[in-house]
C-alpha cells in the first residue's frame, strides 16, 4: 500500500494511494434468515473520510460464494455523517469489461440511493453477443422502492425499467424489457444462445417483456411478432410464471398473418436437471406451410405433447391428436398417439393419418405385433406426372429388426 493521507480534525483525506491483492469475502451463515421487512440501523460516521484517485489493483471479492476478481478499482468519493459521496470510480477487468458510476446514498432510513453508471463489455464468459456491448443504468430512490433503468446494446438491444424493493424478502420487482438503441433493428434467433437451430426465425422490432414478482416466483408477459419464411410476421402474446426451475405457461398464443390461422399452447417445461415439458397445442385452422407441397389445406384440433432431453437420451410424445381438416380438397384427419426415443423406438404408439387420399395406420403397443399399414390411393396426387395406387403392410419385432414386408 502506498499514498498519502493526513488526519485535519475530524477529517481522513486520503489521496493517489495504491494497493494491490486485496481481497474481500462476505461468508454465510446457518442463521435463519429473519422474518419481516429488513430494519437498516443509521450509519453516521463520527469522522469525514475522503478520497482522491484511491487504486486497487488486482482486487477480488467473494460473497456468498458469488466470486469476481478486478484488475483496477479507482475510486473517488466523500463520506461525511449520513451521507456517502462517489464522484467517481472506474472498474476494469480484462474479460468482462469496465463500469463507470457515480452516485450518493444516505445511510439513515429509508436509505436514499441514486446512482447513475455506464459500462463496456469486453468478452464475458457467458455469450458471445454480449462481446463488445455497451449500455447505461441509472438507480434511484429508497431500498424499499427503488426506480430502475437500464440499457443494452448488442446482439439482443433492449431498454430495461422498473421498480425493486431490497429491504423485502423476496426481493419484489416489476420489471419491464423492451426493444432498445436507436439503431437496434431485426433479431436473428439463431443468434441468440440455445437457438443455433432455428436460422429461419426472427424477432421484429416491438418486442416487451414483464417480469414481476420476487425471488421465488416471477410472473411472466410477452408481446412480440416473430418472421417466418414461410408464414411472414406472426403475432405472439403469452403469460406464464417461473418458479423452482418450471415455466408454466397459462397461453401462448400465435396468430398467423393473413388469416393463416391461430395456435394455442399451455402447459409446463422444465429446465433444471433435465429439459422436460408436459404441453397442450390447439390449431385452428392452421393453413400447411410451403415446405408441406405438393400438400396444401388446413388443420385444426388439440394434441398433447411430452418429452425430456438429458444428454444423449431423448424422448418425445405426441397424444390425444384429434386433428381435422381438408387437404387438396379432401378431408383429413390425424389422430392417435406416437411416441419416439433415442433408439427411434415407438412403443406405445397408436396412430392413423388420412392424408391427400393416403392412409397410415401404425401400432406399436404391448402385446401386439408392431405393424404399419400403408395405402396410397393416387400416386399423382404426391408427384406430378406419376399415376397408380399402392398397399403395403410393415412388421418388426421390439428391437427394431423388420420381420415382414406385404404389398
Amino acid at each position: 500500500i502506498s499514498g498519502a493521507a493526513r488526519l485535519v480534525g475530524d477529517l481522513i483525506s486520503v489521496s493517489n494511494a495504491q494497493a494491490g491483492g486485496l481481497r474481500f469475502v462476505m461468508l454465510d451463515t446457518d442463521e435463519e434468515a429473519a422474518e419481516g421487512p429488513l430494519d437498516l440501523p443509521d450509519v453516521d460516521l463520527p469522522v469525514t473520510i475522503e478520497l482522491d484517485e484511491v487504486s486497487l489493483h488486482d482486487a477480488a471479492w467473494d460473497i456468498y460464494g458469488l466470486r469476481n476478481h478486478y484488475d483496477l478499482l479507482r475510486l473517488s468519493g466523500r463520506w461525511e455523517g449520513l451521507e456517502l459521496a462517489v464522484s467517481s470510480a472506474h472498474i476494469h477487468n480484462h474479460e468482462w469489461g469496465s463500469l463507470a458510476l457515480a452516485g450518493q446514498m444516505i445511510f439513515s432510513h429509508p436509505y436514499q440511493l441514486a446512482l447513475n453508471a455506464d459500462y463496456e463489455l469486453a468478452q464475458p464468459p457467458l455469450w458471445q453477443g454480449l462481446n463488445a456491448a455497451h449500455g447505461a443504468f441509472r438507480i434511484s430512490g429508497d431500498l424499499g422502492k427503488l426506480q430502475l433503468d437500464g440499457s443494452l446494446c448488442a446482439a439482443v438491444a433492449l431498454d430495461l425499467e422498473g421498480r425493486i424493493d431490497l429491504v423485502t424478502p423476496g426481493w419484489p420487482l416489476s420489471l419491464t424489457a423492451r426493444q432498445g438503441c436507436a439503431q437496434a433493428g431485426e433479431i436473428a434467433l439463431a443468434d441468440l444462445p440455445g437457438l443455433e437451430d432455428y436460422p429461419g426465425l426472427v424477432l421484429a422490432p416491438g418486442w416487451s417483456l414483464e417480469v414481476g414478482g420476487d425471488s421465488d416466483e416471477q410472473r411472466l408477459g410477452l408481446a412480440a411478432n416473430l418472421v417466418e419464411a414461410d408464414y411472414g410476421s406472426i403475432a405472439l402474446r403469452g403469460q406464464g410464471s417461473n418458479r423452482d426451475g418450471v415455466l408454466y405457461l397459462e397461453e401462448l398464443r400465435a396468430a398467423l398473418p393473413e388469416a393463416a390461422g391461430i395456435v394455442r399452447l399451455a402447459g409446463e417445461l422444465s429446465y433444471l436437471d433435465q429439459l422436460a415439458w408436459d404441453l397442450g397445442l390447439e390449431l385452428e385452422q392452421v393453413e400447411l406451410p410451403r415446405q408441406a407441397m405438393p400438400l396444401a389445406g388446413r388443420l385444426s384440433g388439440p394434441l398433447q405433447t411430452r418429452g425430456r432431453l438429458a444428454g444423449n437420451e431423448w424422448l418425445v410424445s405426441f397424444s390425444q391428436m384429434a386433428l381435422q381438416g381438408e387437404v387438396n380438397d379432401l378431408p383429413a384427419a390425424i389422430t392417435g398417439e406416437l411416441n419416439l426415443d433415442q433408439d427411434f423406438d415407438l412403443d406405445g404408439s397408436e396412430l392413423q393419418i388420412d392424408l391427400n387420399g393416403a392412409f397410415l395406420s401404425l401400432v406399436d403397443r404391448e402385446g401386439v405385433l408392431p405393424r404399419a399399414d400403408i395405402e396410397f390411393g393416387d400416386f399423382g396426387r404426391w408427384l406430378e406426372g406419376a399415376s397408380g395406387s399402392a398397399r403395403a403392410t410393415l412388421s418388426w419385432d421390439r428391437g427394431g429388426s423388420l420381420l415382414a414386408l406385404q404389398g
